[in-house]
């Protein structure tokens, strides 16, 4: 759930919701992660290991009691996965879909939930490694680092039209 993670991490920084003109205290938004599905890859190889499944899963936001235009809300998380998930765009179930409910004249809660799908790294294991491992094929793995970047959050970009 790494890329949920990364996510959400950016969409509560208090300097991208107040540059995006989001008024929402950042212990007003959560995350989860549902229905999620390993996939087999068949020992896929990797640098210092193999890629053994992918998972599959949805990723489920609420933001309550915020204001702002769920446009440009919109446009932070598509503009977070172009930089960040370029390949979702060849998946099944790339699509973002959201729900807006009004709290009050000025805020409303939002539901957002998209798919996203990560490979599960499997590192071999270094002699002595105290991390937890599985056994494969006759040889220790531990799980491997994700490459899940985040984009420089005062990196200029250009104009998304999210209509």
């Amino acid at each position: 759930m790494e890329k949920l993670i990364a996510l959400t991490d950016y969409l509560k920084d208090p300097a991208v919701l107040k540059k995006a003109g989001i008024k929402c205290n950042p212990e007003n938004i959560d995350s989860w992660a549902e229905s999620g599905t390993p996939e087999y890859l068949g020992d896929t190889s990797a640098d210092d290991g193999l890629y053994l499944y992918e998972n599959t899963y949805n990723a489920n936001f609420v933001f309550e009691e915020c204001a702002g235009d769920i446009r440009l809300l919109i446009g932070l998380i598509i503009t977070w996965l172009q930089e960040n998930d370029p390949d979702r765009d060849e998946l099944e179930n790339s699509k973002i879909s959201w729900n807006g409910i009004p709290y009050d004249d000025d805020t409303s809660n939002m539901f957002i939930d998209l798919w996203f799908y990560e490979k599960v790294h499997l590192s071999l294991s270094p002699e002595g490694s105290k991390a937890s491992r599985i056994g494969y094929k006759g040889l220790e793995y531990e799980l491997g680092d994700e490459e899940v970047s985040t984009a420089d959050n005062d990196e200029t970009l250009p104009p998304i039209d999210v209509s």
